[in-house]
């Protein structure tokens, strides 16, 4: 299966009048762990105790279409990093996903990472939302060495040449 995943920079981030946009097509090819979260009958929350999960390591994943489901969201943010857990609630009575899940990372720096890189990137024609999960975020502002992860530097720059003096 193939998706296109699409980079949109608005006009605001570069003063430019024109959005920049790069389509990048990704293959899932490759399957998830098998360690209990991706079941053939859904999600299994109860797979790794609460206990065991590293929220520093977890980001928050919003305005998810209704399309994708764990296994498209896993093979997106293991381009970013190794994955350990990938989860989408969806409600009990209907069945339907609420549009946001939740993914660990194995390293923390990688959630870091995913979310600088990931957000706003589109998926099924929708900007996903991504940023560090809400029991993450407020255990990062509690120290100052936890601090400093959450405000790492993607390091990533993009030069364009021989675009016209409009652009």
């Amino acid at each position: 299966v193939i998706i296109n995943v699409e980079i949109r920079a608005s006009p605001s981030q570069y003063q430019s009048k024109a959005d920049l946009v790069f389509v990048i097509p990704v293959m899932i090819k490759s399957q998830p762990p098998q360690s209990g979260a991706h079941k053939a009958n859904g999600p299994n929350p109860t797979a790794i105790a609460p206990s065991e999960r590293n929220q520093l390591a977890t980001i928050y994943v919003g305005s998810l279409d209704e399309k994708v489901t764990e296994l498209i969201l896993w093979e997106l943010m293991v381009q970013v990093g190794p994955v350990k857990h990938v989860y989408i609630p969806h409600d009990r009575v209907t069945g339907q996903q609420y549009g946001y899940g939740f993914v660990e990372f194995v390293v923390e720096s990688d959630a870091v990472y995913a979310s600088k890189v990931m957000n706003m990137v589109r998926l099924y024609g929708k900007a996903i939302h991504v940023q560090p999960s809400t029991t993450a975020s407020n255990q990062a502002s509690g120290g100052a060495d936890s601090k400093a992860k959450w405000n790492m530097d993607v390091g990533a720059n993009l030069y364009i040449s021989n675009l016209h003096p409009d652009v």
